[in-house]
Parts: structure tokens; sequence; C-alpha cells
């Protein structure tokens, strides 16, 4: 990408009117007039965007934006983020602007007046947008060959990703409203957030609703083979799906089963946040699903489970598609501070859709789910907060497994699953951005418990997660047990709560659950008399998937969330 340096001062009191733009970082001042006043540049922050109105040909790959920005806090100068390659002047509408400067990855904008928070400017750009992407993701913007007379074309920002598209608030807490429009060829169907009106060969969509993050919203997918297929209404929200004519996934769409999992989001947590509208999305995608408002994208390579069908849950489409549906709450509505929050998002998705089928009559998807989360954790690399800085796509694929189980699985086990689900009802239902810190104290509010220790050991730290190892021995007269838990960086473990299974030679007759409740020092034996009448011939330690440990052999790291990747 080539860098430029604009300077625009414009014509005000203080100053005279002057442009340059310069292709090798060449320095031009104006008079000392348009000069700024030393404090009123140093350390500018970024500007928080409250409005974005992109214009994007499809063909071209030509953009244009009109920003609406205010000052976070007092100053003469802000900042928005742009990697992409201006190619216009930019300008705002404001006489007292003196400077425009595009220096690297930033966009400073400079007035001659100190300007107090919350004073709004709106910024003018036109640039292209790239075809690249970040690695082997679609997170970027991307044309892909599906067959000889289709090409799927997807922008997708994902955290922090907005600015390769044009200058944004990159900011993962920042909400906003967009107005989007999409030229294109007369065959190409157009999906973006929001209300959709088009012609032949323009869409537009006005997306005017609270909880519009851009890691989510500023999303644009464009294809030529859909089927649109009129569902049944979820109450007042028209359901909608476009199916991929070269890879149909209408017959296998549950519909009555994802409803159900709709409304009792609905009764948990609030209302739709979006509008009439929801639309289901299948493409050729790299992950299986995102979940941009009202616009839940599908990959069309999931399947509805079995032997070979590369994912441990029970129906892969099935699960995906309401974990998409949580994050409308869990995700889009309430938001990420910043990346290093991701988990919180993912944990959410993953324990409600295990919540709701557990106790909807799906125990068997439940448990799956439940066994699901043990076998991505077996190979996650990184912790679920990472404490050193590391890229979110370094690390993401490594919360969808201990995520669920360490913030909400275990968390229930040691106190209950209400007030597990209450907790997370005083975090979701409402346009704002949260932290891990914010999903602690709810938790602590509701269950009574300390979770300081418990969220240090588990959930924050550098290197690779070092989690509790079981072992256990039978004495001799296989009536008393003895167990040793302990972590593998030898730290005492806070505490556990378990199952171990004791079964004889007949396991259908011969069997016997205990219950487990840890608060040993570390390396210290628990002893226990089971009080049974049958010889020992197998133990079987946390059956329920209650807790996650290092009990099994690593292997292959999975990619939780892209088939395409393992």
């Amino acid at each position: 990408m080539m860098f430029y340096e604009y300077f625009i001062v414009q014509m005000t009191q203080k100053a005279l009117h002057c442009l340059f733009i310069s292709t090798a970082f060449f320095l031009f001042s104006c008079s000392d007039e348009a000069a700024i006043n030393e404090p009123c540049d140093v350390n500018a922050p970024f500007a928080k965007v409250t409005h974005y109105d992109y214009s994007f040909d499809l063909d071209n790959k030509s953009a244009s934006s009109l920003v609406t920005f205010n000052f976070q806090e007092a100053g003469c100068c802000a900042l928005l983020e742009n990697k992409t390659e201006l190619t216009d002047s930019p300008w705002v509408e404001s006489e007292e602007l003196i400077e425009i400067k595009s220096d690297g990855d930033e966009l400073s904008f400079c007035f001659d007046d100190m300007q107090a928070p919350g004073t709004s400017f709106t910024f003018h750009s036109q640039q292209t947008v790239n075809e690249s992407t970040l690695e082997d993701s679609q997170v970027g913007f991307s044309t892909q060959f599906v067959n000889s007379n289709h090409n799927l074309e997807y922008m997708l920002s994902w955290v922090e990703g907005c600015s390769v598209f044009g200058p944004c608030d990159p900011a993962p807490d920042a909400f906003a409203t967009y107005n989007f429009h999409v030229t294109h060829q007369e065959d190409v169907t157009v999906l973006c957030p929001g209300q959709i009106t088009n012609s032949p060969n323009l869409t537009n969509c006005d997306f005017n609703f609270d909880g519009g993050p851009t890691y989510s919203t500023f999303g644009i997918i464009a294809y030529s083979d859909w089927e649109e297929i009129p569902l049944e209404s979820w109450d007042d929200v028209a359901i909608t799906l476009f199916d991929n004519r070269s890879e149909s996934k209408i017959e296998f769409f549950d519909t009555e089963y994802h409803r159900d999992f709709f409304r009792w989001m609905v009764e948990h947590f609030g209302p739709y946040p979006y509008g009439d509208e929801l639309r289901f999305i299948f493409a050729p995608t790299y992950w299986n699903g995102f979940e941009h408002p009202g616009n839940i994208v599908l990959s069309d390579a999931l399947n509805t489970g079995g032997l070979f069908s590369g994912s441990p849950y029970e129906n892969p489409l099935a699960h995906t598609t309401n974990h998409e549906i949580a994050h409308l709450w869990a995700g889009n509505q309430t938001t990420l501070k910043s990346k290093t929050d991701f988990v919180w998002k993912e944990a959410m998705a993953e324990y409600l859709t295990f919540v709701f089928d557990d106790e909807s009559g799906r125990e068997s998807a439940a448990q799956k789910t439940n066994r699901a989360w043990e076998i991505f954790a077996e190979n996650s690399e990184h912790w679920l907060s990472p404490t050193n800085e590391l890229r979110l796509f370094d690390f993401y694929s490594d919360v969808y497994g201990p995520g669920p189980m360490i913030l909400f699985r275990q968390i229930e086990t040691l106190s209950s699953r209400g007030q597990v689900m209450e907790a997370l009802q005083l975090l979701l239902g409402k346009a704002r951005a949260i932290s891990l810190v914010d999903v602690q104290k709810a938790l602590e509010t509701t269950t009574g418990l300390s979770l300081d220790t418990y969220f240090k050991f588990w959930v924050r730290g550098q290197g690779h997660p070092q989690r509790p190892l079981f072992a256990t021995e039978v004495q001799s007269d296989y009536e008393s047990l003895t167990f040793q838990l302990f972590a593998l960086n030898r730290q005492a473990i806070p505490f556990a709560t378990f199952h171990v299974e004791l079964r004889g030679e007949d396991p259908n007759s011969q069997r016997a659950s205990l219950p487990i409740v840890w608060d040993q020092p570390l390396n210290q034996s628990m002893h226990i008399e089971p009080k049974i009448d049958f010889q020992i011939e197998e133990i079987r330690i946390d059956p329920f998937s209650e807790y996650l440990d290092e009990s099994f052999p690593r292997g292959h790291k999975l990619n939780p969330w892209s088939l395409g990747a393992n």
C-alpha cells in the first residue's frame, strides 16, 4: 500500500488555504498563522465514530466514506485508523479545520481551537479497497471462485479490522449506525446488516439499531447463486434463508428447533435487538458461522453430524446455527471491551447452546457439546486471556473449548446453573461493552463465590496454559480410594467439584458415582471409602465433563470454528 501525507489548511480567520500531497513523506508547512498550538497536537486520541455512510463498487473496488466522529476528550486533534489507499484529498466539513495528516495507518484531524468532548464532525474520503485477507481466513475483502459461473465476494471486518475498508474507529467497544450503498452487477445479490432496499444494480442497507460493533456490522457479502426462501416468521421477526444452490442446506435446516432457541433467548435476555428481519445465509466460508447483526452467515460445508462429519458436535449445522443466534445478544448487542475479552462471547454462545439442549430434552446433544469442549481444550496453546501481546488471530481458536468449561460449566458445579444464568442476565440484554472483569463480578454477585484466585489460576497467563492432572490409586482391599490432584505448573488448585464413577465386572449393575469436592492443598491426597459391594474394575474420573484437566493425550490441534482449517 502506498502512503501519502495530506496537509489541508482551510481558510479561517487565522489561516490561509494550503494543500500539498507528498508521496515521499516530504514535509510542507504553511504560514505561522496556520501552525497548530503545540499542546494540542500531541498524543491525539482516537475519535469516536457514531455513523458510517459507506459506498462500495464491487466491480472496480472503489469506495467512499462519510464518517461522523466525535471528540472523546477535549483537544485540538483526533485520529482515525485507515489501511486503504486514499485516491482523493480527504476533507472535513468545518471551517475550523487546519490540517489532515496521513501517517502510516493513522489519519489525524487538527483544528484551530480546542474542541469540547462530544463535538461532532463529518469526514469525507475516497479510497481503493485491496483484495487481501488475514492469512488464510476471509477477514478483509476477498473474491472466492465457487464454480465457472459464480464468485463469492465478502467484506469481513472482525475485531479491530474495519480500517482495511476505509477510515474507521477500530476499538472493539465502538458502536455506530451505518448506511451501506453497494453497486453491483444485476445478477448479484448483496446482503449486509440493516433494512435492505435494492434496485437492479444498487443495494442499500440501513442499520439504525443500538448495538452495532464494527467487528460484525461492517460486513458485506455478495453472490449470484442464492435461492431466497422465506420461512415462517418467528413471532414478529421475518425469517429468510439464502440457500446456496450449489450446496443446498434447506432440507437440513431445522426451523422449529432454531425458532425455539430464538424464543428461549428472547425469554431470558430480552427482545431481538435488530428489528423485524433475520436472514440466514449459506456460503462457502472459512469460518463455520459469523454473527453479522440480522445476517447470520453459515458455512455450506456444515453437515448434520455422523462419523465423518469432522466435528465432535452431535449436529454441527444445528449447533453452529444456535451458537450464532446467541451471538446476536452475546457479542453484538453486548460486545467486547478489548480483544483480550474475546473469550467471553464465544464461551457464552457455547454455554447457552448447551444449556438450551440440556433443558429441552436434547441431553445427547448437550453431552456431546460438553465433551467437544474437552476435546478442543486438549490441544489449546494459549490462555483464555493472554497477558502477553498476541494477535487475536493467533489465540482465538483456543477459547472455544476451555472458555465455556472454565467460565461457566465449572462454576455451575461450584454453585448452580440457575445462578450462572442469573449472572448472564445481568450482563446481556442491553447495548454496551463488557470485559472479563465484568463477567467475574456478575458471577460473584449471583453465586456468592470469591473468584479472584479462580480467575488467576484458570483465565489469565502467558505461554502454554497449565491445567490440573488427576491421579488415583486403589488400595489392595478394593474398599478405599486415594486421589491426588495437582497442577503441571505446581500451583495450588483453588477448588474443584466433579464426580468419580466406579465400575465393577458388570458395568450395567455394578456402578457407583461419587461426588468429589476438592479443597486440598497442593499434592495432598483425598481418601474415600465408597461403601460398595463389588470389586472395582474401572475408575472414570469426571464422567460428566464437569472439570477441565490434562487427563487426555495431546494430538493434532483442531480449529473448532473452521472445518476447512483442520
